[in-house]
């Protein structure tokens, strides 16, 4: 595993680093001088915990920022993760509980897909549910569990202030508390 760092405005890797907060800090306080370091406006990282604090000592006025595709895969990872909660209630030996389990295990990239790349006029042959459009597969889905319905709508809701670059939207969505409303966002 690798640090890497890169001026912003041109994409230049300017170095490639040992992962160790020792390495890193070792490096940045030996190559520029504390009034450089104190004009780094912004510095991108992965979720990784240890960079926030590295970062605040290194780069005392920097804001930091998480990457966009380390929050769309932790987004990505919590959605299944419900998936598979509410898929596990359904394996009993209920044959219509069997059926919406085999569902939810057999389409799960469905529920993962952006809203506005589901088909909504193709119609195509799912073994588990017949001739059906992408759409319908995932509404009749979503209509198993209210839990599933309003985590989706907040995953959906989730990508798309993060699609667009909205800011506002996606500062709106995480404050509002979800787990009391059971609504859809």
């Amino acid at each position: 595993m690798t640090f890497e760092y890169i001026d912003a405005a041109s994409g230049e890797i300017l170095d490639i680093l040992d992962r160790r907060d020792s390495s890193i800090n070792n490096h940045f306080i030996t190559h520029y001088n504390l009034s450089d370091r104190k004009n780094a406006e912004t510095v991108t990282i992965d979720m990784n915990a240890g960079y926030a604090n590295l970062i605040k000592g290194v780069f005392p006025k920097a804001h930091i920022n998480i990457d966009r595709f380390h929050l769309i895969q932790l987004i990505n990872r919590s959605m299944n993760k419900i998936r598979i909660k509410i898929m596990n209630q359904f394996n009993t030996s209920n044959g219509e509980d069997m059926k919406k389990y085999r569902r939810l295990k057999r389409y799960w990239k469905l529920l993962l897909k952006k809203e506005s790349d589901l088909s909504l006029t193709e119609y195509k042959y799912y073994s588990l549910f017949g001739q059906r459009i992408e759409s319908a597969i995932v509404q009749e889905i979503l209509a198993y569990d209210e839990e599933l319905k309003v985590n989706y709508d907040l995953y959906q809701n989730l990508l798309r202030a993060m699609n667009h670059k909205d800011y506002n939207a996606l500062s709106d969505i995480l404050k509002k508390d979800v787990r009391r409303t059971h609504q859809p966002i």
